[in-house]
Parts: structure tokens; C-alpha cells; sequence
């Protein structure tokens, strides 16, 4: 069962780097799976590198299907990403308001498990959506990390 995870998840990857986009056969391949952590974190990675090609929609399905799926396994970490990377594509579509929700439930999951680098992109995505609203100095505040927050 792993291995045949792994090879799926491989041939997804292949796929999205080769094609530009995920597959409607990737997203069923993952669906044979019983949600778990590694299939969340796949998720997310593929969101990541959907955003970076600017595939903004493709990335908006996939990452509501990990934010479903690690909330059914109560995976904070992964859902914490999920979050972000959702605030991080409502940024980039200039929808402030939804980034800023989307960003703070994010900054929320990732400060009841104290995972620090979590924590920073969430501010990072705050502080964005801050400086482009005009307000400097909530994006200067909401940027900067206390001792205790690494």
C-alpha cells in the first residue's frame, strides 16, 4: 500500500511538472486513499507549485480537497497550510478580505501547535495583504515575531 501511495503521488508529480497542471486521473488515483497525513502534504505541495505557475483555479480545487481531508483526520499542521496557501491564492487574486480570513484561521491552527515556521508564513501572507490595504504599520506589527514564536 505505501509503495503503490508513493508511485501515485510520483505520477502525479511527473504530471504536474510535465503538463502544467494536475490531472483529472491524478485526482482520482489520490481518491483510492484513506485521507493520512502524507496524502494532505501532497496536496499541498502540488497547490504550491500550482500557484507558482499561476494556475490559481486548479490550485483552489486542490487545496479545499486537503483542507477537507485534514480536518477529517484532525491534521492541524496540514490544515494550518491549507490555510495559507488558500490566503495566499485569494491574495494574489486581490481578494483581500478572504486572504486576510483565511490567513488569520491558518495563523490560529499553526499557534495552538506552536509550529513555528507556520506561524511565519501566516504573518508573511498577513503583513502582505496589510501593505497592500495601505496599512504599514499593521503590516509591520503583524510581520514581526515575538520571543517564544520562532
Amino acid at each position: 500500500m505505501p509503495f503503490r501511495f508513493f508511485f501515485n503521488t510520483l505520477c502525479i508529480s511527473l504530471a504536474v511538472f510535465f503538463s502544467g497542471s494536475i490531472t483529472a486521473e491524478a485526482r482520482i488515483s489520490l481518491s483510492f486513499y484513506p485521507p493520512d497525513t502524507a496524502q494532505i502534504n501532497t496536496l499541498n505541495r502540488l497547490t504550491e507549485k500550482l500557484i507558482e505557475r499561476q494556475q490559481l483555479d486548479s490550485a483552489y480545487k486542490i487545496i479545499q480537497e486537503a483542507i477537507t481531508l485534514s480536518s477529517e483526520v484532525n491534521y492541524v499542521l496540514g490544515q494550518s497550510q491549507s490555510e495559507n496557501f488558500l490566503a495566499r491564492i485569494y491574495y494574489i487574486k486581490g481578494d483581500y478580505v478572504k486572504s486576510l480570513q483565511h490567513g488569520l484561521a491558518g495563523l490560529k491552527l499553526a499557534q495552538s501547535i506552536n509550529a513555528g515556521a507556520e506561524i511565519a508564513y501566516s504573518k508573511n501572507v498577513l503583513g502582505l495583504v496589510h501593505l497592500m490595504q495601505g496599512e504599514r504599520k499593521l503590516a509591520l506589527r503583524r510581520v514581526q515575531c515575538r520571543s517564544g514564536n520562532k
